[in-house]
């Protein structure tokens, strides 16, 4: 053990007796040698480790649905780029915020479109705060297709609880659709 002072963003957990390997907080994984002056816990077991680390938001050794639902609702947040006719690829958001702001872009476009409406252009300033016009049935079509991609992420985050056992990394791209 050293004098380092405790970081749970870098340091070391050594699992019951095995002094085989050390988990590492900032390397997300098991190493073999610990550095010199190195910050070391010992800790009962996995799951013990991932409940200390999960709430920092750092990789743990045992995912839990709890961990997917995480990076899931991380990933909504980050949004996508979607791709609307004629108006090109417009990079959107899915922080709680942006998901009113396009209902209500939404909800107006679509009352637009039912009196007949379908010129009266509404503004939308995407994620890299770039404006672009939009007709009420682009706007309903950007809206759709945000939609579509929080669904794909959502149906996702089931097919990896599902598994059986859950993947080690549940952020790994290779699970999730590409956005």
């Amino acid at each position: 053990m050293s004098d380092t002072p405790y970081d749970p963003f870098a340091w070391f957990w050594q699992i019951g007796d095995d002094d085989s390997r050390y988990w590492s907080s900032a390397a997300g994984a098991y190493i073999e040698t610990l550095p010199d002056g190195a910050g070391l816990t010992r800790i009962a077991s996995e799951a013990e480790l991932s409940d200390v680390l999960r709430p920092y938001g750092l990789r743990v050794p045992v995912a839990s649905n709890e961990d997917v639902n995480a990076e899931r609702e991380r990933r909504i947040a980050a949004g996508a780029t979607v791709t609307v006719t004629a108006a090109g690829a417009i990079p959107v958001q899915g922080r709680d915020v942006d998901v009113r702001n396009l209902q209500g872009l939404g909800l107006a476009a679509l009352a637009r479109v039912s009196a007949g409406d379908t010129t009266t252009m509404t503004t939308f300033r995407d994620a890299d705060n770039v404006d672009h016009d939009l007709t009420p049935p682009q706007v309903l079509e950007l809206v759709q297709r945000a939609a579509g991609v929080v669904e794909a992420i959502i149906t996702a985050s089931w097919a990896i609880k599902a598994m059986d056992p859950l993947p080690a990394d549940v952020t790994d791209d290779a699970l999730w659709p590409s956005t």
